[in-house]
């Protein structure tokens, strides 16, 4: 929006009352222009980039869980076929694990702060996932040694996964945009995705995985 700022104009000797008259009739006159070109450009400018909040980046802060973008992976579908290199090394076919729910989260990194919230909440909620036999693994581009030394120090009682060259977030068509945007997929014990969910709220999300394997 233009702003006019309103100027004070001390009156010359030399300016008599109607030359002021006729200036201050113009003034009216083209204000009414000003304003419509402004508004004219306004309109004409090309709309922004898409909201954090609109397309559900890395590091969401929304307090609900959210469901996938139209071009991801949903519930139904077959779990990708991939192995898993978890932080000890050991080498996870996720197809293995057929028989029992595992929950796979995406975060950009090991100590991102809604990665590490994650992490917390399901670690806090670990009595209870693993009561229904819910295997929960975590991958982000991290080497295996920040894996170890992450779980270590929040004493995780869950496995890491390494994906320095990205393959298994193409795998599960999770977005990157220069990193991972938080995601969790629900595999059931059928082998198929049960559920998908943008990471947002861990309480909510762990009772959205609970419901889903009950």
């Amino acid at each position: 929006m233009t702003h006019l700022r309103h100027r004070d104009y001390e009156q010359s000797r030399g300016i008599r009352g109607s030359a002021f008259t006729i200036w201050w009739g113009a003034s009216i006159i083209s204000l009414p222009a000003l304003l419509a070109l402004g508004c004219n450009n306004r309109a004409d400018r090309p709309a922004g980039p898409p909201s954090e909040s609109a397309i559900a980046p890395a590091h969401s802060t929304s307090e609900s869980v959210q469901a996938p973008a139209a071009s991801e992976l949903k519930a139904g579908a077959p779990a990708p076929d991939v192995t898993l290199t978890l932080q000890d090394g050991f080498q996870l076919p996720l197809l293995s694990e057929k028989g029992k729910p595992v929950a796979v989260y995406f975060c950009s990194s090991d100590e991102n702060p809604d990665c590490l919230r994650e992490a917390h909440g399901l670690r806090d909620h670990w009595s209870a996932l693993h009561k229904h036999h819910v295997v929960v693994v975590g991958v982000s581009a991290r080497d295996a040694s920040s894996h170890r030394a992450f779980i270590a120090e929040h004493k995780l009682p869950f496995d890491l996964a390494t994906d320095a060259d990205g393959h298994i977030a193409q795998a599960f068509k999770v977005p990157t945009r220069g990193e991972y945007s938080p995601r969790t997929f629900l595999i059931g014990s059928d082998g198929k995705l049960r559920g998908v969910w943008q990471t947002a709220n861990p309480e909510a999300l762990v009772q959205e995985i609970l419901a889903a394997v009950e």
